[in-house]
This record gives C-alpha cells, sequence and structure tokens, in this order.
C-alpha cells in the first residue's frame, strides 16, 4: 500500500479499537481511568509504525502520545467547569486539540522525524482545534454510541494525524523553504 493510505488506515484503526476497548473496560469493568490515554496510545502506536523509519522510536512516541491525550482530557475537564452549554464546552474542547496536535509535532521535532516549518506548525495548531471541536459536536449530538465514539476519534485522529505525516513526508523530501 502507498505511504498515504497506511497512515488513513493507522489513524482509523484506533478509533474502533478505541470502541471495543473502551466498551469492554470502562462500561463493564469500571474502568474509567483508561479513557484518559488509550486513545493516544493506540493513536500513537498505529502512527508511528506507519511513520516511522527509525522503529527504536514507536514505542517513546506512543508513551508520549498516551501522556499528551491524558493531559489534553485533564486540560478539558479544568476548562470545562461542568459547563452544559454546548458552545463554551466547544470553545473549550478547542485548546486540548490544539495542545495534543503542537505536543505531537513537537515530539517529532525532537525525535528527528520533521524539520521546523512555521507555517506547518501553526497549520496543525488550527486543524487540532478545529478537529476537535467536530470531535465534540459528533460525540454530543449523534444518538447511536458506536457511531459517536467512532466518528469523534476518526475526526481528530485522521486530521491531525494525516497533517503529521505530510508534515514527516515534507521534511524527509525537502519540499519547504528555509526561511519558513
Amino acid at each position: 500500500m502507498k505511504p498515504e493510505v497506511n497512515s488513513i488506515v493507522a489513524c482509523i484503526i484506533p478509533a474502533i479499537l478505541n470502541y471495543i476497548l473502551i466498551n469492554n473496560l470502562v462500561f463493564y469493568n469500571n474502568a474509567e481511568e483508561i479513557i484518559f490515554i488509550m486513545p493516544g496510545l493506540l493513536f500513537g502506536l498505529c502512527f508511528s509504525i506507519t511513520n516511522f523509519t527509525n522503529k527504536k522510536l514507536i514505542i517513546p512516541f506512543t508513551i508520549l502520545s498516551a501522556i499528551i491525550y491524558y493531559f489534553a482530557v485533564v486540560i478539558f475537564v479544568h476548562l470545562s467547569n461542568n459547563s452544559s452549554n454546548m458552545f463554551v464546552l466547544t470553545c473549550n474542547y478547542i485548546f486540548p486539540g490544539m495542545f495534543g496536535a503542537f505536543m505531537l509535532s513537537k515530539c517529532l521535532l525532537l525525535m528527528n522525524e520533521i524539520k521546523f516549518i512555521m507555517k506547518f506548525e501553526l497549520i496543525n495548531l488550527v486543524i487540532g482545534g478545529i478537529a476537535s471541536a467536530i470531535f465534540l459536536i459528533l460525540y454530543c449530538y449523534d444518538s447511536n454510541l458506536f457511531i459517536q465514539l467512532i466518528l469523534s476519534y476518526i475526526v481528530w485522529q485522521l486530521a491531525v494525524g494525516m497533517t503529521l505525516h505530510i508534515y514527516i513526508k515534507m521534511s524527509r523530501e525537502k519540499i519547504w523553504d528555509s526561511n519558513s
């Protein structure tokens, strides 16, 4: 398969696994804390397997992705302050999504998987925020729990994952302006 197809699949598979694992672990076994790390863990693992040339970085990136997801959830919980206003929730959800996208790109930068490109950093930040707002809206407005969870995770993971994939590809192929 082409690298782009692999990356798309690597963004979709964790969403499905998230539903299966969260549904079985949380709803049936009362393991709520798994929600705070599982999506980041699965995304980090699948993303790094399909995008990294240095396979030694898969485990560190996977762990960092889980930690980043944990803190994004913590940021959302603190910002939302039990608000039931959908507008407030959506606005507050933008920041954790931006945080997640920003921190994942910093991990890639530190692991030498990408070169710093200011324009791309800004694009990644905006996409992370918008995808998070869409995540929350899909999660809150769909009446089918299966569809809610899977679509919500797919939106953010696909948007940010493909943005980071393109960023990696551009860095490897040296398609960037050194003045960026």
